[in-house]
């Protein structure tokens, strides 16, 4: 098990309460889990519909280019303050031609 306790996507650093990878097709998948609190959500919603990153694993050096292949969170109303919601998203390698 690795224990990964953030994730970089672009620029943004993000604290993960989950973390796991495998090679499905020959491509790399991370898939993460993260609370994301009202104060924080436009930022992160705008960020996530960019829909690739340049990721980055800082606890095992991984970086890959990924795409997200699956997102949901258990809120869908984080407009009101003081609520937080439960992110659950996987990246996969995206294939360099």
């Amino acid at each position: 098990m690795i224990f990964v306790t953030t994730i970089q996507l672009n620029d943004r650093v993000i604290p993960v309460t989950s973390y796991k990878e495998e090679t499905k097709n020959d491509r790399l998948h991370v898939s993460v889990t993260f609370n994301v609190t009202s104060e924080e959500y436009h930022e992160l919603a705008v960020l996530l519909y960019e829909q690739t990153f340049d990721v980055t694993v800082p606890h095992n050096g991984r970086q890959f280019t990924g795409t997200i292949v699956h997102y949901v969170t258990d809120t869908t109303n984080l407009y009101e303050p003081n609520q937080v919601a439960n992110y659950a998203v996987t990246f996969a390698q995206v294939k360099e031609w």
